[in-house]
């Protein structure tokens, strides 16, 4: 779904390489586009969830491949309602939580894992959530949908 309709450099979408200092940068970015769009009320939630996939393309990035070293932040409205994505250019993909992962997650184990949480988080504060993978080539979208009243 977040592949449809995206263009490159579009005004829903952002460039950014896949450093650290890119992670604020995609928050900034989608804030902004929030803001354009008249969904002020949605900060919060989104900033969260375009922070998770941003931190995981900096973080598992393939390093020895430096025109790979970068992602896609996209934050547009759509006919279901407000998608938000990061295209990365990690081959692997992410399982995507169920339901018991996201009870699991509150429970003692679950609080001190290093990974794994932030697909959860993004899970609870999303209507959808999926992974479209790139046709040909290395790495995946990773999206969540926000319904917004019609």
């Amino acid at each position: 779904m977040a592949a449809q309709g995206v263009k490159p450099q579009s005004v829903d979408s952002r460039d950014l390489p896949a450093w650290p200092a890119s992670v604020p940068l995609a928050r900034t970015f989608v804030r902004g586009r929030l803001t354009t769009l008249g969904l002020h009320h949605l900060v919060g939630d989104a900033e969260t969830i375009i922070a998770e996939p941003a931190t995981n393309a900096v973080v598992h990035r393939p390093k020895k491949v430096l025109t790979l070293d970068r992602m896609t932040v996209f934050c547009g409205r759509r006919s279901k309602g407000l998608v938000l994505g990061v295209l990365d250019y990690i081959p692997e993909v992410p399982r995507l939580p169920l339901k018991d992962d996201l009870i699991g997650m509150f429970t003692e184990d679950g609080l001190s894992r290093e990974t794994g949480r932030g697909l959860c988080l993004i899970r609870m504060l999303s209507n959808e959530m999926w992974v479209e993978r790139l046709t040909p080539g290395p790495g995946k979208w990773v999206c969540a949908l926000i319904r917004l009243p019609a």
